[in-house]
């Protein structure tokens, strides 16, 4: 397989390892539909764009349209709509951005090869966002963190510092370099993919603690280039016992529209203050329970160890009575 690039590519990489595009006009699930109304609901409370810099950006995206390369689209995004990975608006320091980087394969829900003989491709999103490990955990969450997996101990962490992301992008040139939305969309459908699967391995150990809700494994992608932008919701769903992910398209936007580039900017805003605020939240009280659990069994352990010694220890009983 020649990889993204290739028109077989969704059907014997992504489908075939439980990877699924759904076509945009399909009703979304109930849950589904509801955060990204959510998030809809939100974007109109995301501060106003400055006219002069609409137009600016607008200007800037034209001259892309000279002549232009990735490089050239990744700089003008990180001036236009992604600034410092949009980090001066989360002042906490519990929002992270990399660039560029490898995402963790065990993430990646590679079938075996007798099921799925083509494998995803391993995800480097232009930009991914995520955590980093302080000041958003505690010591107690953290050690909690390491132990999610029993063979992986840092099993949520996509990239080296970054754990649980839950928005890439993908940038293309379309300005004579052949730059493709559609090939981008495919890199969206593996990373996308990892953020769920972190989520779902969360998940997992709520349920094994004896937790009856869950996390939502849901994340955003954005395919970009100097023309279009397409945003994509991806979620988690069990068939079968196994994980399918599931990828669709709710929104779309013309750069070069002042209307539809306001649109888009407070799409990210919004996802990213969702990431950082009540997805993390979620997180943590996740982590929280796990832990509480955790500590439950290792007390009871301890109790069931110690009772028939304070039985038949007389000294330990006349201090107990006193």
């Amino acid at each position: 397989m020649e990889g993204v690039k290739h028109p077989a590519y969704r059907i014997n990489c992504l489908e075939s390892n439980h990877i699924i595009f759904r076509h945009p006009q399909e009703q979304l699930p109930d849950a589904v539909a509801t955060h990204v109304g959510q998030i809809a609901s939100t974007t109109p409370e995301m501060p106003e764009l400055d006219p002069k810099i609409v137009t600016k950006a607008i200007y800037d995206l034209d001259m892309l349209g000279m002549g232009c390369n990735e490089i050239d689209v990744s700089s003008y995004l990180n001036i236009h709509l992604f600034p410092q990975g949009a980090t001066t608006r989360f002042p906490t320091g519990r929002l992270l951005s990399v660039a560029g980087t490898h995402m963790a394969r065990h993430l990646l829900p590679n079938l075996p090869a007798a099921a799925a003989p083509w494998a995803v491709t391993q995800p480097r999103p232009d930009l991914l966002y995520g955590h980093p490990k302080t000041p958003t955990f505690t010591s107690a969450q953290l050690i909690t963190l390491q132990g999610l997996h029993r063979q992986i101990p840092a099993y949520v962490q996509a990239s080296p510092g970054l754990w649980f992301p839950f928005f890439a992008v993908e940038f293309k040139a379309t300005a004579g370099t052949g730059g493709n939305l559609w090939v981008a969309a495919n890199q969206c459908a593996g990373a996308s993919a990892a953020c769920v699967q972190a989520v779902n391995q969360l998940n997992t150990r709520l349920g094994d603690v004896g937790c009856n809700g869950d996390v939502p494994d849901l994340c955003y992608s954005l395919a970009i280039d100097n023309s279009l932008a397409q945003l994509y919701v991806s979620w988690g769903a069990k068939d079968k016992g196994n994980l399918v992910v599931y990828m669709q398209r709710v929104g779309s936007f013309l750069l070069s529209s002042p209307k539809h580039f306001t649109s888009l900017h407070r799409w990210v805003a919004a996802i990213l203050e969702w990431g950082e605020g009540g997805r993390l939240r979620n997180i943590q009280l996740a982590l929280d329970y796990i832990q509480e659990q955790q500590q439950k069994v290792v007390s009871g352990a301890a109790k069931s160890r110690s009772g028939p010694e304070r039985e038949g220890n007389p000294e330990r009983k006349r201090r107990r009575l006193k």
